[in-house]
């Protein structure tokens, strides 16, 4: 995917359980949004049949984003360097995505045509692009922990996703851990 991304809002819920002192293994569940600006000229045509009478078109329109709305279920390690006032760690973490995607497009223009044949050559080489509707992925970041109170934690991280079907993200994340 070329083009610029707009990351939405993040929202997550993690559930961590100590394995060591300083290994935690983690499980979250979230929620974001984010779209990729582009500008693709597509040309296609179109073939059908409408009460017993076939018709032919070609068109052409501008893909000018794709929007993805996804919810990623994640596994996770967190390893503490140490543990003191500022707690630094690393993270691995693999997951499997839930994708909602679609393209941001133009109306276009259509043409109609008497036979396949009339439509120019040019219109009738476009694969339609599939969207993702699951995705593989995993990440691996730092973070610090920093208590705020006996029972509240502000938690500050980064984390560069790889992702097997949509764009790799990097994700700076500030959460609050009870």
């Amino acid at each position: 995917i070329s083009g610029e991304s707009n990351l939405g809002g993040l929202t997550s819920f993690e559930f961590k359980t100590n394995l060591t002192s300083n290994l935690n293994i983690r499980l979250s569940a979230s929620y974001f949004y984010f779209s990729t600006n582009v500008n693709q000229l597509v040309k296609d045509f179109n073939s059908g049949e409408i009460q017993g009478q076939e018709f032919f078109s070609a068109g052409e329109y501008v893909i000018e984003g794709r929007e993805y709305k996804n919810v990623p279920i994640s596994v996770g390690l967190q390893y503490f360097l140490g543990r003191s006032m500022f707690s630094p760690y690393i993270i691995a973490e693999g997951g499997y995505n839930i994708i909602d995607a679609k393209l941001v497009r133009t109306p276009g223009h259509y043409w109609s045509y008497n036979s396949v044949e009339e439509i120019p050559d040019e219109y009738k080489h476009h694969i339609p692009e599939l969207m993702p509707l699951s995705s593989f992925r995993y990440g691996v970041g730092i973070g610090a922990m920093y208590p705020l109170s006996s029972v509240f934690d502000l938690d500050v991280r980064y984390i560069y996703n790889f992702d097997s079907e949509i764009v790799n993200t990097h994700q700076v994340l500030v959460g609050f851990v009870f």
